[in-house]
């Protein structure tokens, strides 16, 4: 009795078996070189992106400075923490520097005005509550 799998009939499925790994081989090797391609290209786009605005801000920012005659606008900045503007650059104004704060010091209400607020604010939630259990 012949050895199982030696004679011309094995020896064709194996070459067909051979010739379809590398099929699936070749074919695996497009879909990855296609996806790379892919994911390349767009990150090209995000960068090209980034670039196009990026020159759109700096335009935008040295029209505005054209505009205001070299001075950054009152909205431009951003606020650090307790009310201090930011300049361009991102540093912070320090106290005895010549740059003038945004705005002036917060109003304070005097003793009496308080008082007169208290006493007001009072009666008014006195009256509410007595409509509120009149209407209970």
């Amino acid at each position: 009795m012949a050895k199982k799998g030696t004679g011309p009939r094995s020896t064709r499925q194996g070459e067909r078996t051979a010739k379809s790994m590398v099929d699936f081989a070749e074919d695996l090797g497009r879909l990855l070189g296609t996806a790379q391609a892919k994911a390349s290209n767009w990150l090209n786009q995000r960068k090209d992106v980034i670039d196009e605005l990026t020159q759109l801000r700096d335009t935008a920012n040295r029209l505005l400075r054209d505009l205001t005659g070299g001075e950054s606008p009152a909205g431009a900045g951003t606020r650090g923490r307790r009310g201090r503007r930011r300049a361009a650059n991102g540093t912070t104004a320090a106290a005895g520097s010549s740059v003038a704060p945004a705005r002036p010091g917060r109003r304070k209400m005097s003793a009496a005005a308080r008082k007169a607020v208290s006493k007001r604010m009072r009666k008014y939630w006195a009256e509410r509550r007595k409509t509120k259990t009149a209407q209970a």
